[in-house]
């Protein structure tokens, strides 16, 4: 009993707002413990870095294409993925497609002419 007693600590606390007591039970972090913790908070950050990346990859696409409606996809890339990412894959698409009124960039002219087919 003694062992326990020295590795586990109980302590009362008041709830404060409920004005009911709770018992928090604490154990000392071993190494495990630590290790588990920092995997977690890298996992966190990773999880958050690639949440940002995705929702902002549209819009950057847009933007870098000088699309018409940056700014939309921009917004669409967020909510999409807030949302539930079903339809980001469409704002992606959205970002790289030019809207049908658009002129297209003009195709090369050559310096000179040939020179003219002749017919026999």
């Amino acid at each position: 009993m003694n062992a326990l007693h020295n590795e586990w600590t109980c302590t009362w606390r008041w709830a404060g707002a409920f004005n009911d007591a709770e018992l928090i039970i604490e154990r000392p972090m071993d190494a495990i413990s630590i290790f588990a913790l920092i995997i977690l908070i890298i996992l966190v950050a990773t999880f958050v870095g690639v949440f940002v990346f995705l929702a902002m990859w549209p819009g950057r696409v847009a933007k870098a294409r000088n699309h018409p409606q940056a700014e939309a996809i921009m917004v669409g890339g967020w909510v999409t993925l807030i949302a539930g990412a079903v339809l980001w894959p469409v704002v992606l698409i959205w970002a790289y497609l030019k809207p049908p009124g658009e002129s297209r960039a003009p195709l090369e002219q050559p310096d000179s002419d040939p020179a003219p087919l002749t017919t026999r």
